[in-house]
């Protein structure tokens, strides 16, 4: 049996969580041998473009505008390919962009979140109606934690029996080597912020209360790795509560990521609502103290067992970063649980867990 792997993001996304996730499972098949192939037929995704191109149906641009006719030529290519492949099994790794109706195959489908259902006025298309089709046509479907599977059930009620819930792992930068000069020295201790920051992701809460804390602010730096460049909003932002020259941006690799997670005093991830958090654990991993929003998945992956905040309260969290970044015993405490912690969550228990339910 073939297996086929569609992600729509890799047309979308250089880097993300979502394109991760499949990277990692693709990269233990390769180890496994398993017989797969990769559907991208336009992609500019940096993590398969390490992926032998044997693997791949799609041709790699390191740019390209997002713009209809291109949108439009990569889904005529999908449904072609996909079409044309009889008796396979197709793993959407991603919400597909277009319906499948005319697929025979199996197919088994990854919900990340519920991001879309829980903020649909934050965006402006028929997602919705859009994945209630898609998931009616899917033989099974794959959510990354129980509280997502919790919301898909509410959403669109449906069978407890058609949802599997397989962990993300979160062990991907630990083999990773650093040489000699590539570990970031900052002349400024630094708290860590990784990803995008708009909207459900609550940055500007901790911001606003970095900025309020004297003790924080004159002694820590801010970081801000990956999520694209500040936008104009962001920079205005920065200049009315004066931290513009606190808190800058980085753009990297998975190598200088490392090291900024090694280096860091604090990571910190303050959202409203997400499906996972693998940077929470990518942090814990490496020896990275971290400080979460007290919401359901976190408390569902950490098992309680690590340092949150109220993410609607300035003062909670000021008092949170304050008792990790001065007090040295609390952090190696929390170091030592998040260790044991990020352990559990491997690629190969996730890529197992996934091989079962193919067959």
């Amino acid at each position: 049996m073939q297996v086929i792997l569609h992600n729509s993001q890799f047309f979308h996304q250089r880097y993300g969580g979502v394109t991760r996730y499949s990277v990692n499972l693709i990269e233990k098949m390769i180890n496994n041998k398993l017989n797969f192939q990769i559907c991208a037929p336009i992609y500019k995704n940096k993590y398969i473009k390490k992926i032998e191109k044997k693997y791949i149906f799609g041709f790699h641009f390191s740019k390209y505008p997002n713009i209809f006719i291109l949108r439009y030529l990569n889904k005529i290519l999908v449904n072609y390919y996909l079409k044309g492949k009889d008796k396979e099994l197709i793993h959407f790794m991603y919400d597909p962009e277009h319906s499948q109706k005319n697929i025979s195959q199996k197919k088994i489908i990854t919900i990340h979140d519920t991001i879309h259902e829980r903020y649909e006025r934050s965006y402006n298309n028929n997602f919705y109606s859009r994945r209630k089709e898609i998931l009616k046509q899917m033989d099974k479907i794959i959510c990354v934690s129980n509280n997502t599977k919790k919301d898909l059930i509410e959403y669109y009620d449906i069978e407890n029996s058609k949802i599997s819930v397989i962990y993300n792992g979160a062990d991907h930068l630990n083999t990773l080597l650093l040489k000699d000069g590539e570990d970031i020295k900052n002349s400024k201790p630094y708290i860590l912020y990784v990803g995008s920051r708009g909207k459900y992701k609550n940055f500007r809460l901790f911001i606003e209360s970095y900025k309020k804390s004297k003790k924080i602010f004159n002694n820590f730096n801010v970081i801000c790795f990956g999520g694209g460049s500040f936008s104009k909003d962001e920079i205005d932002f920065f200049k009315r509560l004066n931290v513009l020259k606190n808190v800058s941006l980085v753009l990297g690799d998975d190598l200088m990521l490392k090291s900024y997670y090694k280096n860091a005093s604090l990571f910190i991830y303050p959202s409203l609502y997400e499906g996972f958090g693998i940077s929470i654990l990518e942090a814990m991993n490496l020896g990275c103290p971290t400080l979460v929003s007290n919401i359901p998945v976190f408390r569902e992956i950490l098992e309680n067992k690590t340092s949150f905040f109220d993410p609607k309260s300035h003062e909670d969290l000021i008092f949170s970063m304050e008792k990790i970044l001065f007090d040295n015993e609390n952090k190696i405490n929390l170091i030592s649980i998040g260790n044991k912690i990020a352990k559990k969550y491997t690629w190969s228990k996730c890529y197992d867990e996934t091989i079962n339910l193919y067959s």
